[in-house]
């Protein structure tokens, strides 16, 4: 078992972590804080958890394997920063606060304690069907095109977001980015090439009524080498190959959340398995930035 503390419910509590921690079993709660009290007390009941007075009381000894931040609350970086300090490993939400906040603490962490920021798109059932895809029957990707849709023209940490995704499924860096706000398209080159020529994204926002669910609030087409795919949200994939095809609804598969726990887990356990830093959401919110200027 790996005791671990936890920082804030969240929003997001009932519906998403908390069936993700009930499956990742090794991650034992033996500290809970949150800044909203009610909300806190109510959680801490439920699950008959030890309440800490403050983020202080609960990076204190006896030692914690790690720490899980869902809403730090007003306190923000500032938790990330004393757990760094304190080389507590972290597993860290921008939900709360966002993710061109989050890119900031980069330049301030010491580099030697994990931090792994929770990148909710790059896990969903969907994304890791489509590196399948990629890898077998469909081949290197060529070209690709995300739609976003928003109630109101999309921030840096909403475009930085969407370029990590990027950056994850084409498995490169980033070369160039340019904004046209005629369009409101972000396009993004890549260094890996297909073709002699880099891999391009292009990433639209649409306006739309409402606020879309998170993180069913895109949709991406990828042209591969062998064929085609369309994402549609966090589990539907459609995909044409030259002589297969396939229409996945995956409602069966690890919630990215909990993908996430399990990496954080090992990783605390002693594993070497690759999880995204602070410096994967600078990156992303660089390219955001330069691009929107």
């Amino acid at each position: 078992m790996l005791p671990i503390g936890l920082i804030g419910a969240g929003a997001e509590w009932d519906a998403v972590w908390c069936p993700a921690f009930s499956l990742v079993s090794r991650l034992v709660v033996k500290s809970f804080y949150d800044p909203i009290g009610v909300r806190g007390e109510r959680v801490a009941e439920s699950h008959d958890w030890p309440g800490a007075s403050g983020v202080r009381q609960l990076l204190m000894p006896p030692r914690l394997k790690g720490v899980v931040v869902l809403d730090a609350g007003w306190l923000g970086n500032w938790v990330v920063q004393q757990a760094d300090q304190q080389r507590i490993p972290v597993l860290v939400s921008p939900r709360e606060s966002s993710v061109e906040l989050l890119g900031q603490a980069f330049h301030n962490a010491t580099g030697e304690t994990l931090i792994q920021p929770e990148l909710r798109r790059r896990y969903t059932p969907a994304t890791m069907r489509v590196r399948e895809l990629t890898a077998t029957r469909l081949g290197a990707i060529r070209s690709l095109s995300i739609e976003l849709p928003s109630a109101s023209p999309l921030t840096v940490s909403q475009w930085a977001e969407a370029i990590d995704w990027c950056r994850f499924v084409v498995q490169s860096g980033v070369i160039r980015s340019e904004f046209f706000p005629e369009q409101q398209v972000l396009r993004v080159a890549f260094r890996k090439q297909y073709d002699e020529k880099p891999v391009e994204a292009a990433l639209s926002w649409s306006r739309t009524e409402a606020p879309p669910l998170y993180p069913a609030d895109f949709s991406a087409e990828l042209i591969c080498q062998n064929g085609v795919a369309i994402v549609t949200g966090g589990r539907r994939v459609r995909w044409k190959a030259e002589e297969d095809e396939g229409d996945e609804e995956l409602s069966d598969d690890r919630s990215s959340a909990m993908v996430q726990l399990d990496l954080f887990a090992r990783r605390l356990a002693g594993g070497l398995v690759p999880v995204p830093s602070l410096e994967d959401v600078a990156v992303a919110v660089n390219a955001a930035r330069t691009a929107i200027g």
